[in-house]
């Protein structure tokens, strides 16, 4: 199948990383792939190491007639047989395009509540797929009036090729921020703002501290709550065994030296991709028991829940895995399988090819 990616985007959160994974993955699977993606955005580098062809355009939205004129330009020469789309703001430009000219289009949402009702309701009957990353945003927009025909549930794309377990590589960050093999090392990936628990992790994380001389944490990201976070830090003494290394594009670095990842968010997930690609890793997770949050781990085989924004029993469960080598081995051991047995990148984009061909 020949496929089209379209994105706008200038970050690189959940929502980007899915589409290169999903669009990445089609093409190792032998499907051809091109996407056309903001110029100079945190997505074009990530596509330098596939082999998706990529198209850089700069445009502001998606009635920018510099988008329009080369989405037309690559369709007219290549014919793809799906355009495929993430953000919420190419929604309805890559629906009407797609009739005008009669091609079929597949969109992808994120984030569980879509306001509009004219989005909510006709635009998964508008286009010919409409798929949501769990069953949990699947049965919330059932539940918010979207027809339950027209709603499909196909979880992110891990890449278990990128994401694995390596012993080497997690020697080396370890000596690299100075944790040595007895220490525990817990980290958090993404950004560093309130939504995302911070707050909760930070108190959660400096009572946990002040009981465990043992305990170090590793902060991955940045957001307005960074600084914040490390001037509590130094007021509880805690400077030290808290290191910020900002925004990382290659977080499997992290994850692999890690002892347990924390996803302490406070919002409604739709999924939780963080979570999924530690798993991956071997590596323990604590997670929030939030939105689509649990479908992305198995409790009490590959990580913890706790109840999102509970300081502590947060801190009970960083506790209770730092305290336990047993059972932060038997929830690694577990990880990896589970990751590959229900969100491998080969395993979505089967599905999703499936999917299109009914």
């Amino acid at each position: 199948m020949k496929f089209l990616f379209v994105d706008a985007s200038h970050d690189g959160w959940g929502t980007e990383q899915h589409l290169v994974s999903l669009a990445s993955g089609l093409q190792e699977c032998g499907h051809d792939v091109t996407a056309i993606v903001q110029h100079g955005s945190r997505i074009e580098g990530w596509f330098e190491n596939t082999q998706v062809t990529v198209i850089p355009v700069r445009f502001r939205s998606g009635l920018n007639p510099r988008f329009v004129r080369e989405l037309w330009r690559h369709i007219r020469a290549h014919r793809p047989d799906w355009l495929i789309a993430n953000q919420s703001k190419l929604y309805w430009p890559m629906a009407m395009l797609g009739k005008i000219i009669g091609m079929r289009v597949a969109l992808f949402r994120h984030l569980v509540r879509i306001k509009r009702w004219r989005t909510r309701v006709l635009l998964p009957k508008f286009v010919e797929r409409f798929f949501v990353v769990s069953h949990f945003a699947r049965d919330e927009l059932i539940r918010c009036g979207a027809s339950q025909a027209h709603i499909t549930c196909l979880y992110n794309p891990i890449a278990t090729q990128r994401f694995h377990p390596d012993p080497s590589a997690r020697s080396a960050l370890r000596a690299r921020l100075g944790v040595a093999d007895q220490e525990i090392l817990a980290g958090f990936v993404g950004r560093i703002e309130p939504d995302k628990g911070v707050c909760t992790l930070r108190d959660a994380m400096f009572n946990a501290m002040d009981a465990l001389p043992q305990l170090k944490m590793v902060w991955v990201g940045d957001g307005i709550a960074k600084n914040e976070t490390m001037q509590l830090a130094a007021v509880r003494g805690h400077t030290h065994r808290n290191m910020f290394v900002g925004w990382s594009s290659a977080p499997e670095e992290y994850y692999v030296g890690l002892d347990m990842l924390i996803a302490p968010s406070i919002v409604v997930e739709t999924f939780g991709r963080v979570i999924a690609e530690a798993q991956s890793c071997g590596v323990p997770v604590i997670a929030s028991d939030i939105g689509g949050v649990p479908e992305a781990m198995v409790e009490d085989k590959t990580g913890l829940l706790v109840p999102p924004g509970n300081a502590v029993q947060l801190t009970q469960a960083i506790v209770t895995l730092s305290m336990n080598d047993a059972l932060r081995v038997q929830f690694a051991d577990a990880g990896p399988q589970f990751i590959a047995d229900n969100f491998s990148t080969f395993l979505v984009c089967k599905e999703l090819i499936e999917n299109l061909l009914i």
